[in-house]
């Protein structure tokens, strides 16, 4: 609750977005972004409050609304495949408190020749306010220990343009060795 929150705190403020093209996230991972962006050591801090696992995060404007993209990665013990691994993500339940979680769809398909894997999951709080999470699931060669979710939460009304913002992203995935 308390990423939400933040979220929609840095949400309402103006940034000085810029044009960057390749951004890279790790040294292993880099992705395209057409949209203006900025980073946000801030929002990167509070996701990390319920999400260890986040390593990058940035406010993308599209379709003049911030939208917070985060890219989160999952280290596993041995490697294992990208289809395992969403598998797995899908079926996962996280504990949220004060609101209701659900699944609102998970696909996986081919596009441009690429394998692409998506979960779209709303949360809804108390106050009858929802939130969807677009989700896609990138992995260096299709089996790997790392594991990397690139995610944009929006209002419910903006998921069309959201889904299509974060698969060109997914799409753009370059992997260095």
């Amino acid at each position: 609750m308390r990423y939400f929150i933040a979220l929609l705190g840095l949400l309402n403020f103006s940034f000085s977005y810029q044009k960057n093209n390749i951004l890279e996230i790790d040294k292993n991972l880099s992705v395209v972004v057409t949209q203006p962006n900025q980073t946000s050591e801030e929002l990167l801090n509070a996701v990390k409050s319920s999400n260890n696992d986040a390593i990058y995060c940035a406010i993308l404007r599209i379709n003049n609304q911030n939208s917070p993209f985060v890219v989160s990665k999952y280290i596993s013990a041995v490697p294992e495949t990208i289809e395992h691994a969403f598998e797995r993500s899908v079926n996962f339940k996280p504990i949220v408190s004060d609101s209701k979680y659900k699944i609102v769809k998970s696909e996986s398909y081919k596009k441009e020749g690429k394998y692409l894997y998506c979960k779209i999951s709303q949360i809804t709080f108390e106050s009858g306010k929802s939130v969807h999470n677009i989700m896609f699931y990138v992995m260096q060669n299709n089996k790997s220990n790392n594991l990397y979710e690139l995610k944009i939460s929006c209002k419910p009304e903006e998921t069309i343009a959201n889904k299509q913002c974060l698969e060109k992203i997914a799409l753009s995935a370059i992997f260095h060795n």
